[in-house]
């Protein structure tokens, strides 16, 4: 028996120190994570896109769905919108856009929440027909209700370069 103990002893402690050894098995945990978030960042790139042409489209059933229902955001010009005045502007019958393109520069990852920036090409519709704007956009997207919604939303106007 006891010659037998020295050999389990020695094992025991082999497996406790590189059990103990810093990142010991978390690898594949990191590894999944990493991919998690990977994943997440294509989903949510891809929804930005879909965004713009949702916006274009003026479906007001489909804008539900890209928008929380507690959604904000800083308007180019400085002012605060909810949910309810976007979309009464987007879907109000006198579409404000006649195109539109969205570039995500970044995307940030932080588990059901995902920061994004961007640069949005517009062109206006209606009364401005023709008229362009440039903006900088940072977007908050959360993850609710089985999907993902924008909670929140910052557009700073981009000034051409001085000749």
């Amino acid at each position: 028996m006891k010659r037998l103990l020295l050999p389990v002893v020695a094992v025991c402690a082999a497996l406790l120190a590189s059990a103990c050894k810093p990142g010991a098995g978390t690898d594949a945990g990191t590894d999944a994570m990493a991919a998690d978030a990977a994943a997440r960042e294509r989903e949510i790139r891809e929804l930005e896109q879909r965004q713009v042409e949702i916006a274009l489209s003026g479906d007001r059933e489909a804008l539900l769905q890209v928008f929380s229902p507690d959604f904000r955001m800083v308007s180019p010009v400085g002012g605060i919108v909810d949910r309810e005045e976007l979309l009464g502007l987007l879907a109000g019958g006198n579409p404000p856009y006649s195109e539109a393109s969205y570039t995500t520069d970044w995307v940030r990852v932080f588990g059901d929440v995902v920061v994004t920036s961007g640069t949005e090409d517009v062109t206006f519709g209606g009364e401005r027909a023709g008229q362009k704007q440039l903006r900088r956009v940072t977007q908050i997207w959360e993850r609710r209700d089985g999907g993902w919604r924008l909670a929140a939303r910052h557009a700073t106007l981009v000034e051409p370069p001085a000749p």
